[in-house]
């Protein structure tokens, strides 16, 4: 769902997006694993930083690069979306790591 809301987010702001089957069924898993969020962040910044619309990058080096003002609420936009996703994949992973720990401790499987 999340990899669905920022397509439709980008496409909205003029980039080129696809929404293929593989991007539907990725959209519809629910429990996205850390790569995947890690893949998913880097194009999402990378097309942010290659729209000169959206992104000014100097040569002269980082200090004199920057988002522009229609750059800026987009990109928070999507970390704040990536935020809140890592948070929930972390939960999860937490939880299932609880599980795990009292199945095996039920199993006397301690280590």
């Amino acid at each position: 769902m999340l990899l669905l809301k920022i397509k439709m987010a980008l496409s909205r702001l003029g980039f080129r997006v696809s929404y293929g089957l593989e991007d539907l069924k990725l959209a519809k898993k629910s429990n996205l694993d850390k790569q995947i969020l890690k893949d998913i962040m880097y194009g999402c910044l990378k097309e942010l930083g290659e729209n000169k619309d959206m992104f000014y990058h100097s040569n002269f080096g980082r200090s004199y690069s920057h988002f522009n003002e229609k750059g800026k609420e987009p990109a928070l936009e999507i970390l704040e979306d990536f935020v809140c996703k890592i948070r929930e994949v972390e939960e999860q992973a937490y939880e299932d790591r609880k599980k795990k720990d009292t199945f095996d401790a039920l199993k006397g499987d301690v280590k």
